[in-house]
């Protein structure tokens, strides 16, 4: 079994280079980063994480799964300073 894992490995650390040859280093480590909140929503689909809104760690969860989306949309489809705000300023 440990052969298996070594080959992940190997061919996580690939298809990451390939990826970033193809899109941003930003991209890239977002989408690594995004791996909790994947988990989170593929096991609340299956049915296999229950959520009582009343519960501190179930409204935990949903603001942070929010909070680590919209971070990771902001992060890839922000292109730099706007040229406005330096208008205002200067």
């Amino acid at each position: 079994m440990w052969h298996t894992r070594i080959g992940y490995a190997y061919f996580s650390q690939i298809f990451g280079y390939v990826g970033i040859e193809y899109s941003s280093p930003t991209l890239s480590s977002v989408m690594s980063n995004l791996a909790p909140a994947f988990t989170f929503i593929l096991a609340f689909i299956f049915r296999l994480e229950r959520l009582n809104f009343r519960s501190y760690t179930s409204q935990a969860k949903i603001v942070g799964t929010i909070v680590l989306i919209s971070g990771a949309l902001i992060a890839t489809l922000y292109d730099g300073t706007s040229e406005w705000l330096f208008s205002y300023l200067g």
